[in-house]
């Protein structure tokens, strides 16, 4: 079955994340999340917003599991 336009953006955009994630780096982090975007993990506090995440410096991946 074909992808469409909108699942190929959505995945491309979690493949960015994940990415950005593994690479431990907060302003590419922020670069994935809008203004208004709410980020829970379990092994921290709610992030609330773009300029949050970029704010956070001391970013663990290795406590993520990713």
């Amino acid at each position: 079955m074909a992808q469409t336009a909108i699942a190929r953006r959505m995945e491309q955009a979690v493949r960015t994340y994940i990415q950005v994630c593994n690479d431990g780096d907060a302003k590419a982090i922020a670069a994935c999340f809008g203004p208004e975007a709410v980020h829970y993990c379990p092994w921290q506090a709610k992030w609330l917003g773009a300029a949050t995440t970029e704010r956070v410096n001391d970013f663990d991946t290795a406590g993520a599991g990713i």
